[in-house]
């Protein structure tokens, strides 16, 4: 089974890798393909968060041009709720036969300082980063923040929301 990505992070590479472990019993192939998202950077809603991840599993199949079974798009980004923002993971998959499915993670509340930085115009992965060193954050704090910085869950969620409806 050939799997492209759009994008050559090694980071969302092993995400990828292990959600499929769990997902398919078949033997399979990651490619990645270097494309662009298409949207902003720091992606401020889940709206454009979707679209940029939408954007990555449509544009690997033209940067990788050959046959595939599935296309991947991941993209991490924020959604404003209740004048906080969350950060969010989505995983659009392309298939062969061009149905495209998406999944949405949960929303993890920043650190309200932090959601106020970010409403000020700064990028969450330079703030995020340094919440991890900060006194005084409870178990559940530091985890939240580890989560926000190698998107491992929410990723591994999103894949396995789309794979589910991708299924149907």
């Amino acid at each position: 089974m050939i799997v492209l990505l759009g994008s050559e992070s090694g980071q969302k590479m092993e995400i990828l890798r292990g959600s499929l472990e769990n997902l398919l019993t078949e033997n399979f192939e990651i490619i990645p393909c270097p494309v662009d998202s298409g949207i902003a950077e720091q992606p401020l809603s889940a709206a454009i968060t979707r679209q940029g991840a939408i954007n990555r599993a449509m544009r690997a199949t033209k940067a990788c041009d050959g046959a595939y079974d599935f296309s991947f798009g991941l993209e991490a980004g924020l959604e404003l709720v209740d004048g906080l923002y969350h950060f969010v993971c989505v995983a659009a998959i392309l298939r062969s036969d061009d149905i495209c499915s998406v999944g949405i993670s949960g929303l993890t509340p920043l650190p309200k300082a932090a959601s106020e930085r970010v409403m000020a115009g700064e990028y969450l992965s330079g703030i995020i980063r340094e919440y991890r060193d900060w006194e005084g954050l409870n178990d559940a704090e530091k985890e939240a923040v580890e989560d926000m910085i190698n998107r491992r869950r929410g990723f591994a969620e999103a894949i396995s929301n789309a794979w589910g409806e991708s299924q149907i």
